[in-house]
């Protein structure tokens, strides 16, 4: 499992993970449209970039083969980062590559990017996402109950961080 920048047609793999509209909220708070739509999401990743450093990352196979993506943004003030769009191809989940995945995203954010600290938002129902999360190692810091409206259903909002051991 290797981590690069993500490449215009990755795309083509992400939108067949992406493959309802619950899953759809759950990882993008609808943020962008169901389904996706190339230059939507193009747009989206280009105006993060500009607006807050933001970038774009695919997870491949050894093959090169794209299995997951991430976006990472950073804080130049205070040396952190913010993790977000984290999605796995769906037919690799329930394989422990998801938390592969995010040890990968971990390394790459403390030792190659430097940062001192990662955050990210998390529904309060996305309890797998959430375990891989804390058995990464990161840890709750704010709850937020019935923040986000999905169709007839409140979904609350876990604030998580890590921090690099020194």
């Amino acid at each position: 499992m290797k981590i690069r920048p993500y490449w215009k047609s990755d795309f083509d793999y992400i939108k067949e993970w992406d493959d309802n509209d619950k899953t759809h909220a759950k990882w993008c708070a609808n943020l962008l449209q169901y389904p996706l739509i190339f230059h939507e999401f193009q747009k989206y990743i280009d105006d993060e970039e500009k607006k807050w450093n933001q970038c774009a990352f695919t997870v491949t196979r050894e093959n090169g083969i794209p299995m997951g993506f991430f976006c990472l943004g950073f804080n130049y003030d205070d040396n952190s980062g913010f993790l977000k769009f984290v999605i796995l191809d769906n037919k690799e989940r329930g394989k422990g590559f998801g938390k592969e995945m995010l040890h990968k995203i971990i390394e790459y954010s403390f030792a190659s990017a430097n940062l001192s600290s990662v955050r990210l938002v998390v529904f309060d129902n996305n309890r797998s996402a959430i375990k891989t999360y804390i058995d990464a190692g990161f840890y709750e810091t704010e709850h937020i109950p019935d923040a986000f409206h999905y169709k007839d259903e409140l979904w609350g909002r876990c604030f998580m961080n890590i921090t690099r051991n020194k």
